[in-house]
């Protein structure tokens, strides 16, 4: 190991991280994985630079996997031609269902970076069934965001990587670490919805409740006041009426509030104006650009902090 490489990043030492590199191929790129729960691992790769590494995954499972540069650079490209980049203090979000490619380390400087990869089933749970089916490829590999990792989440993902598993307790240690670091990313990228305030009293509370859930819920879609009435078995005018009582809004207004507060947050993590409409669930991004300004009062390339770079 070389002491570029050493500084900052600590040699991981061993324990319950399992290899996935042949013992023979120490010259070239190193990985090893921690399995935190069922369907749920992390795994740190290591590499001097100047190194191609091919991976498979093979047959049609689907996952999650984020990606924490941690010191240089990298990029992935498949076979279908989906091209994904890794860089130190960013994080790379992707979806695979099934995939085969190379993992390129083009420069001289050496490469540490740490995966959280969420299976099919269990991102269904975590995220929602309808949110994973948006966010999957039909096959291959879907690059969804490049954006700076935050504080709190770079020095979760340099404790894990560094984090030594001799023990039982120490595997516990990983695994909340793990579960801490996924927790937080997802917020981030707004994936996880912040808890609501609770209605006020009111003779609808259980029904206009269900329907603002479903709004914070499903914001990503093109949400109808009938299916709210559906859902809630109210009418249009008692739905509205309720809306306005309790929460001083309407539906819409709501779910318009919704869409533009985590746009807000894309962009202002890094995500492209084109990239940030799709996740809210606008397919034109003229349309999501007028709407936001006129929500904000500026156009959303003004919060747009950082570019994901070109292919």
């Amino acid at each position: 190991m070389t002491e570029a490489f050493a500084s900052p990043l600590a040699e991981p030492g061993p324990g319950g991280w399992q290899p996935l590199t042949p013992p023979a191929a120490t010259a070239g790129p190193v990985s090893e994985r921690l399995d935190i729960v069922p369907g749920f691992s992390a795994i740190r790769s290591r590499s001097p630079g100047r190194q191609h590494e091919r991976h498979t995954h093979p047959g049609d499972a689907t996952a999650l996997v984020l990606t924490f540069g941690l010191a240089g650079a990298s990029e992935y490209r498949s076979r279908d031609g989906e091209h994904l980049q890794f860089r130190a203090g960013h994080t790379t979000v992707a979806t695979l269902r099934g995939s085969e490619g190379e993992r390129r380390f083009p420069g001289d400087r050496p490469v540490a970076q740490l995966r959280l990869r969420v299976d099919g089933p269990l991102a269904e749970r975590l995220i929602g069934p309808a949110a994973l089916a948006r966010l999957l490829p039909r096959h291959g590999v879907r690059a969804l965001a490049l954006l700076p990792t935050p504080p709190a989440c770079a020095a979760r993902a340099l404790a894990l990587y560094r984090h030594r598993c001799a023990s039982a307790l120490d595997h516990l240690d990983g695994q909340a670490l793990a579960l801490g670091l996924l927790t937080e990313q997802l917020r981030t990228l707004g994936w996880v919805p912040p808890e609501a305030p609770p209605v006020p009293p009111h003779r609808d509370s259980e029904r206009l409740q269900q329907a603002r859930d479903l709004i914070h819920s499903q914001w990503h879609r093109d949400l109808r006041l009938a299916e709210l009435c559906q859902a809630t078995g109210m009418s249009e005018t008692r739905l509205k009426r309720g809306f306005r009582e309790c929460f001083g809004t309407s539906p819409g207004q709501m779910l318009l509030q919704a869409r533009m507060e985590q746009a807000l947050r894309l962009l202002q993590g890094g995500c492209q104006v084109a990239q940030a409409a799709w996740q809210v669930g606008y397919r034109h991004p003229a349309n999501f650009s007028t709407a936001f300004a006129r929500h904000f009062g500026r156009p959303p390339k003004q919060f747009a902090s950082i570019r994901a770079p070109a292919p």
